[in-house]
């Protein structure tokens, strides 16, 4: 069966929201279980492994501050 399944939409997974340059961006996961790459809302189709996508209204995301200590930005 192989490619001929991937023809089927299949709901991206929810992975969360990130912020950047002020703005919130829902992230999601490829759903085929051989992939799992990184995939747009804008995507019909995961650019890696050809699986058609659909998306569903993510769930409410509940952000946390992340903060650089003063030690890890001499690291960096």
């Amino acid at each position: 069966m192989g490619d001929a399944m991937k023809i089927r939409a299949k709901y991206a997974e929810f992975v969360g929201c990130a912020i950047f340059k002020g703005e919130l961006f829902n992230e999601w996961r490829c759903p085929d279980e051989d992939c799992g790459m990184h995939v747009l809302e804008e995507y019909s189709f995961c650019p890696y492994c050809g699986r058609k996508l659909k998306f569903k209204k993510p769930e409410k995301c509940d952000m946390i501050s992340i903060s650089v200590s003063n030690k890890a930005k001499e690291i960096l």
